[in-house]
């Protein structure tokens, strides 16, 4: 971890990120073969499929957390399209 000060909110999140990833993890790693999905909800029927989505989806959220306000003048969210585009 960094040195600099975060916020109670910013620390709060990451760590709720964190255990919630930790425990989907450790839930893919179980047996799911008898469980699945319902069509009516998803065309992937694979619980375990799901499960790995979500956690790389709260990994990269995790990673990607910043503890400051978005940007919110025009220059600044090009500049980070910019960033992104490279």
């Amino acid at each position: 971890m960094d040195s600099t000060k975060h916020s109670e909110a910013f620390l709060k999140t990451r760590t709720v990120l964190k255990e919630a990833r930790n425990k989907l993890a450790e839930l893919s790693q179980s047996n799911l073969a008898d469980i699945h999905v319902s069509h009516e909800w998803s065309w992937i029927p694979y619980v375990k499929d799901h499960l790995d989505f979500l956690v790389e989806q709260l990994s990269g959220v995790e990673q990607a957390l910043r503890d400051a306000p978005p940007p919110v003048s025009p220059e600044d969210l090009a500049r980070l399209t910019e960033k992104q585009e490279k």
